[in-house]
């Protein structure tokens, strides 16, 4: 490997840390140096080169392509992708993805602080200065981020969605689950991307605090089996109406929504098989088959709101299963299955404000104006 990689690759592996963690990696630090060797033929830039890697590592994740190993050049059937599921190329390269189009963008910024707080959205504080201590590029973000620095303090104090940054001594404290769990911090605009308008128009969503989810036995549950903190977590809560009574509903968010599917639960009413079939546990919602069609599934530049519309409308379907024995539309499959037919007419309907007098859109039946859009 050239000496002048050496500096990206540390970059490149600080990216695989902070998308898939310690744990299984669809995307392995090995393959990503070999696409690293060969997008890069001269030393450049650290924005030019990572721009280029992940354009690189786009096109070596694509379908039926393979990446050579640049440890036996030349030598015939020697790649270094050659054990990669079909469903790992997919996910891996759906975090490359959203990767590039970052990269590109914080690339083409031409305000330096702006071009740093992009990066820093893509790699975390390891950017611009791999090689540099953890405390300097923390003292270098302090510099410029409003809230008291000192030993050991987080820097500012608002929720995810704000510009917040860390102190990289009072991270490198924490366990690696942790760091992790605590995405929210340093990828703030995807927060912002994931809120959007929802919580102005369902105002029955809302942030959950760590004395919260501390209280709640489901919630608190999740949070030991992980081995993080309640303060770790990102996680919502929003309230779904019917004949059933109030609900309330939690939607979790351990990792990137780009990268893992949040995790939705029922806090109330019936629990496990008494609920229904569909559900993973006794209280998380099994909302979708993961191939299922569009009009089944959630995707993150759908919006908090939409996730728990989908939510609300599944456990209307547990109340009417529990009266009725009957799913009230045909049931998609669980477990290795093929996925459910396409349906349209499943499909949410598009977002819209309501008339004062209009149905809510929470699903309450109550007028917009006497519900969520008082």
């Amino acid at each position: 490997m050239r000496r002048h990689l050496h500096p990206s690759v540390r970059l490149v592996k600080y990216w695989l840390g902070t998308v898939w963690g310690d744990g299984h990696k669809p995307f392995r630090s090995y393959h990503a140096e070999a696409v690293l060797h060969g997008a890069l033929s001269e030393k450049l830039e650290y924005a030019e080169a990572m721009v280029l890697f992940f354009d690189a590592a786009y096109q070596a994740l694509a379908s039926g392509a393979r990446t050579p190993d640049p440890g036996a050049p030349g030598a015939p059937g020697a790649y270094v992708d050659e054990r990669l599921e079909d469903d790992e190329r997919r996910a891996a390269r759906q975090a490359v993805a959203h990767a590039r189009t970052a990269a590109h963008a914080a690339a083409e910024q031409e305000d330096v602080d702006e071009a740093l707080d992009a990066w820093v959205e893509v790699f975390g504080a390891a950017f611009p200065a791999p090689s540099t201590s953890p405390e300097k590029v923390a003292a270098s973000l302090a510099a410029r981020t409003a809230g008291v620095v000192g030993a050991g303090v987080r820097v500012g104090s608002g929720p995810p969605g704000d510009r917040v940054a860390s102190v990289a001594g009072w991270l490198d404290e924490l366990p690696e689950q942790r760091k992790y769990a605590r995405w929210w911090e340093w990828l703030p605009a995807r927060v912002r991307a994931l809120e959007g308008v929802s919580l102005r128009e369902d105002r029955t969503i809302g942030r959950l605090g760590a004395e919260e989810i501390d209280r709640i036995r489901d919630l608190r549950a999740f949070v030991e089996s992980h081995g993080i903190e309640p303060e770790d977590l990102l996680a919502y809560v929003a309230f779904a109406e019917g004949g059933f009574g109030r609900y309330r509903l939690a939607a979790i968010f351990l990792f990137p929504p780009d990268i893992a599917s949040p995790r939705v639960y029922c806090l109330d009413g019936p629990r496990g098989s008494a609920a229904s079939e569909h559900r993973t546990s006794e209280a998380e919602l099994c909302l979708y088959y993961k191939d299922d069609p569009d009009e089944r599934r959630w995707r993150p530049e759908d919006g908090l709101r939409r996730l728990f519309d989908l939510a609300r409308r599944h456990v209307t379907g547990e109340y009417l299963w529990q009266r009725t024995g009957a799913w009230p539309v045909e049931e998609a499959p669980h477990g290795e299955t093929e996925p459910a037919r396409p349906d349209p007419s499943l499909a949410l309907p598009p977002l819209r404000k309501p008339g004062r007098n209009e149905p809510c859109t929470c699903g309450s039946g109550r007028k917009a104006k006497r519900c969520c859009w008082r």
